[in-house]
């Protein structure tokens, strides 16, 4: 349980601070972390960014290939419920400034 909560600390820490990513002056307009990111990460790590560059987790590019492929109309609405699923958690409180 303890090394859990360590591992999970540790997720949530950026691995470079604003100063060290702007000192870097990236060239790149998507970032990919390969695991699943909570909605608060993806927000904290997009914010951290100054919301320049998308900040893409596992099962967003698994989706968004998903999308791609899908041939059947069938196939096509399964995706988009899935990509909208995905979505939702990530919507709340977007719109709380109206």
């Amino acid at each position: 349980e303890g090394e859990a909560a360590a591992a999970a600390a540790e997720a949530q820490r950026p691995k470079l601070t604003k100063k060290e990513w702007e000192a870097k002056e990236p060239t790149v307009d998507t970032i990919v972390i390969d695991s699943e990111l909570s909605p608060r990460q993806a927000k904290n790590l997009s914010q951290m960014l100054d919301g320049k560059v998308l900040v893409c987790d596992r099962t967003m590019l698994i989706l968004d290939i998903f999308s791609q492929r899908a041939r059947t109309a069938e196939g096509q609405l399964q995706v988009e419920m899935a990509q909208l699923e995905y979505q939702l958690p990530r919507l709340t409180k977007m719109w709380t400034h109206l």
